[in-house]
């Protein structure tokens, strides 16, 4: 029950990448442009999370404990921001469909890597013929939505 959870709670996520690129995207057309959206999305998204945070009963780190953490650890940040203001600026040329099936695409190569080189303590999991095998029928749908 937990995995089907877990699954379910991913494809939903998974749903609503288009779905923000898309309010994303009419934002930036209607507004003064991408850079401004993906601000707006981070700030909407920035006081839903303090919100849900504070009312969970969360208390915050100490400023030690902060202090001690290595500097890539606040990449994440900048790295999400990349990945919205992306989407802003793709879906607009290439439709939904195609950015996530390249989006899909590179988080797949990574993925393995992450997975094969346990990467930021995720279980170990090997690069083996039938992922490989996946990932490149992934990269050969990507060929077929292009061509048609």
């Amino acid at each position: 029950m937990q995995y089907f959870f877990i699954a379910v709670l991913c494809i939903t996520a998974g749903s609503l990448l288009p779905i923000q690129s898309g309010v994303n995207s009419k934002l930036s057309s209607m507004t003064t442009g991408s850079h401004f959206a993906a601000t707006v999305s981070f700030m909407i998204g920035a006081i839903a999370l303090l919100t849900s945070y504070v009312l969970a009963g969360n208390h915050f780190p100490k400023p030690q404990i902060l202090g001690k953490l290595p500097w890539w650890i606040w990449t994440g940040g900048l790295m999400g921001a990349f990945v919205v203001l992306t989407t802003i600026i793709v879906v607009p040329k290439i439709g939904a469909v195609m950015m996530v099936v390249l989006f899909l695409s590179g988080q797949l190569v990574m993925s393995i890597a992450m997975d094969h080189f346990s990467w930021f303590d995720i279980p170990y999991q090997p690069v083996s013929a039938g992922r490989i095998c996946g990932i490149l029928l992934v990269l050969a749908g990507v060929l077929l939505v292009r061509k048609f």
